[in-house]
């Protein structure tokens, strides 16, 4: 999204993505990756698809996103979890 204020020009977004691009393409190898997936996952830790609670929306017959688009909304009260 060009949200600029004022919005950038089609040729200098053009001329961004190109250098974003060619950086990605000369730094960015796919041992790169899997090192720092490896990284990643060594650092352990909850899934983000979890809460401390495990997935307390499938105990509620809920899909995840409805679980937290109804806690986000009043629709649900945490004490309900």
């Amino acid at each position: 999204m060009n949200q600029f204020d004022p919005p950038l020009m089609f040729a200098e977004v053009q001329a961004i993505s190109k250098s974003v691009a060619k950086w990605v393409w000369q730094r960015f190898t796919e041992r790169h990756f899997s090192a720092l997936q490896s990284v990643r996952g060594k650092r352990g830790g909850r899934p983000k698809s979890t809460t401390k609670e495990g997935e307390p929306w499938k105990t509620l017959g809920l899909s995840r996103a409805t679980y937290y688009r109804r806690l986000k909304s009043g629709l649900l009260i945490p004490d309900q979890h």
